[in-house]
């Protein structure tokens, strides 16, 4: 079964990257996830030879979700599913809403402290640090993780201050491995600790984290490399620990929940020894019905992203391609977008 599936998408796949015909309908524009801005941007100039017109603005997660809600984009790219209160919006103005995993990745944790050229924490090290609890890099806590005692050096946190699907992710993350250590809970609206501050943007974290000695953040794995960041190796449940990489976070993502709502329960403890922990997928989440012009572009679009060449294109972007399993979810999902 599973072969018969996976050729007629890779047929698709060749005739949307070869036909030099236009191949959809009306342009299409969405908003949200800056984790997954530089895949979609890659997929839509990928497609825009072709006639496939997709624009996307990296807002957040949180400000594309309420911009599909307001009618104001077609698609919202979003690193967790809607929320409750958003889907009875989306269901009672559009006829429902449907969520589409498109990529995957990892969350990373990155610092600036020399002297840690190999930075190695453990989930409740990371909860502590988070909230306020450990203030500097000389704890007992980070030397026993490290195996000798890091500078007299102070911490400081900096975190999302926009409503951040990342943030979601790694409070989640925290919420979940931390053993208690984490005084907050899951919520992309991050609240810094004392020694925190907030960042608008994962552009803007970042560059704090390099001005910063001292600094501690979270970014997407593609923003810590392009940055040259370094990136903590995470201690996984399995008792290893495992940095970003793109075969670390497949790992993880492989141990996913298929819902019946079309979402994915992504593990934050994948028993896998090779997973990395902070791992997540990026779904386009769309209306459930849309003009059928637009839900030509809208099908196209995804059809593309979900094909083997364009998951091709994830690991030059700093993205974890979608196994085959999770590729026909996704195009599954897909054909639920119905043209009105």
């Amino acid at each position: 079964m599973r072969r018969r599936w996976f050729i007629p998408v890779l047929v698709g796949a060749s005739l949307l990257v070869g036909s030099t015909a236009a191949l959809a309908g009306d342009p299409v524009a969405g908003a949200g996830s800056t984790f997954a801005q530089k895949m979609i941007v890659q997929w839509a100039n990928d497609l825009a030879p072709k006639g496939v017109q997709v624009t996307y603005t990296g807002s957040g997660s949180g400000d594309g979700r309420a911009k599909l809600i307001a009618g104001e984009v077609d698609f919202a790219g979003s690193d967790g599913a809607a929320k409750p209160e958003e889907e009875e919006k989306l269901d009672a103005k559009y006829g429902g809403l449907v969520h589409i995993p498109v990529t995957s990745g990892g969350i990373a944790v990155v610092y600036n402290v020399a002297e840690f050229p190999d930075l190695k924490l453990t989930g409740p090290t990371l909860a502590k640090i988070f909230s306020g609890t450990i203030t500097n890099w000389k704890d007992p806590a980070i030397a026993a993780d490290n195996g000798g005692p890091g500078p007299d050096l102070p911490i400081k946190v900096f975190v999302r201050a926009d409503k951040s699907g990342s943030s979601g992710v790694f409070s989640g993350y925290l919420d979940a491995a931390g053993e208690g250590n984490w005084k907050g809970k899951t919520t992309e609206q991050f609240p810094p600790p004392a020694n925190g501050e907030g960042k608008d943007g994962s552009d803007a974290l970042a560059q704090a984290i390099i001005d910063t000695k001292g600094g501690v953040g979270y970014v997407d794995h593609g923003k810590a490399a392009s940055k040259q960041l370094d990136e903590v190796r995470v201690k996984n449940a399995a008792g290893n620990v495992r940095g970003p990489e793109l075969s670390a976070v497949r790992a993880a993502i492989d141990e996913a929940k298929i819902n019946d709502d079309g979402t994915l329960t992504v593990t934050y403890t994948p028993s896998s020894p090779d997973a990395y922990p902070i791992s997540t997928v990026t779904y386009v989440i769309s209306k459930a019905k849309v003009p059928q012009k637009k839900q030509e572009t809208l099908a196209a679009f995804l059809t593309y992203a979900l094909s083997q060449p364009g998951q091709d294109k994830a690991p030059g972007n700093g993205y974890a391609p979608l196994s085959e399993k999770m590729q026909k979810h996704g195009l599954a999902q897909v054909d639920k977008i119905r043209p009105t």
